[in-house]
């Protein structure tokens, strides 16, 4: 009796302690799952908070790319307008002849003391920020901030970081609208061809199965007028079939660069990127006498030069490119005289 009554008291004792366990297990799941919750929670704010940020800085930096793209258009705009009103000044008949001769002797003076370059070349590339204005009036030699709009010196000194303006003349490219220009397009393919021709372009076009002719004749057949192949005869939309193009060649003058990428070759990012630098499209109705042969880069003007399977003539090249840094240019609207000093070796 005595040992029923001993084990019978166990069991009692027993029997609340399983039940404790059992509410310290329940208590302990929920106190995990509202810790799991919470955290939960808590990564939900971070991760809003992450974006939150994020997208603050990037508007902060837009704005900041926007401040500095908008000032350094201005700048640009600045350095080309001051030219042009020298330009005006030099030309203008309404000035007594003895100050029309001091403007012009000192804008000769202003290119041969930058090298030739005008003030919107001098700061191709040239990183500018807040002390950017200086540094172009150092490498210029020219007291700029006289001359400049408070505004625009303002902003520039607020600008963060740095930005890089390429101001480019667009008459110191070639035209490929001269193909529209039946008296023209001959010109303009001779010129082309030579461009494409130099060892390395050469190379580079072969190995996307292309040819300098081919390359010239796709450009001049999207812009003439006719319907043939200029480089071999026969329907020039075979070479838009066998690129399976779904379009054909316009058969009208370029109203973009852009537009060169609807034309087989040129819709290559390769080729597009090596050789639009050095076409234009303006004006529109192009003239042969347009091309501004003293602001042209020195590799189009060793191309142009150059006949095609010759070599560059560099000490003749060099000698260009001194003689247009001392303020000695071409001003003939016709370029017989820049192929004649090629041709002379460099006379005239």
């Amino acid at each position: 009796m005595e040992a029923a009554h001993n084990c019978s008291t166990e069991s009692e004792e027993s029997a609340p302690s399983s039940q404790d366990g059992r509410e310290d297990g329940l208590a302990l799941v929920l106190v995990i799952s509202l810790i799991g919750v919470i955290l939960a929670l808590l990564a939900e704010v971070l991760f809003e908070s992450e974006v939150v940020s994020r997208a603050a800085i990037g508007e902060r930096d837009r704005v900041h790319a926007e401040m500095a793209a908008t000032t350094g258009a201005q700048l640009a705009l600045f350095f080309v307008s001051l030219e042009a009103k020298v330009r005006g000044l030099k030309n203008n008949p309404a000035l007594p002849a003895e100050a029309r001769a001091m403007v012009e002797g000192m804008q000769k003076g202003m290119e041969s003391q930058m090298g030739g370059r005008s003030l919107a070349q001098l700061i191709n590339d040239f990183p500018i920020g807040a002390e950017g204005f200086a540094a172009v009036e150092d490498l210029s030699k020219l007291n700029l901030s006289k001359l400049g709009d408070e505004k625009l010196i303002a902003a520039l000194s607020a600008v963060p970081g740095f930005f890089v303006v390429k101001v480019s003349d667009e008459s110191s490219k070639l035209n490929v609208n001269l193909f529209n220009d039946r008296s023209l397009a001959k010109h303009m393919r001779n010129a082309l061809i030579r461009v494409f021709s130099g060892e390395r372009e050469k190379e580079f076009l072969e190995s996307l199965d292309l040819t300098p002719d081919r390359l010239v004749s796709n450009l001049q057949d999207y812009i003439d007028g006719d319907q043939n192949d200029s480089g071999g005869g026969g329907d020039e939309s075979i070479v838009y079939q066998q690129a399976k193009f779904k379009f054909g060649a316009k058969n009208g003058p370029l109203d973009s660069l852009e537009e060169l990428r609807r034309i087989p070759g040129f819709h290559l990012d390769e080729v597009y990127d090596l050789f639009s630098p050095y076409l234009t499209v303006w004006p529109l109705k192009a003239d042969r006498g347009q091309w501004n042969i003293n602001k042209a880069p020195p590799e189009l003007v060793a191309a142009v030069t150059t006949m095609p399977e010759s070599q560059v003539n560099d000490p003749l090249l060099d000698k260009f490119e001194d003689k247009v840094a001392e303020g000695d240019l071409f001003t003939k609207k016709d370029e017989r005289d820049f192929f004649d000093f090629f041709k002379g070796g460099g006379s005239g």
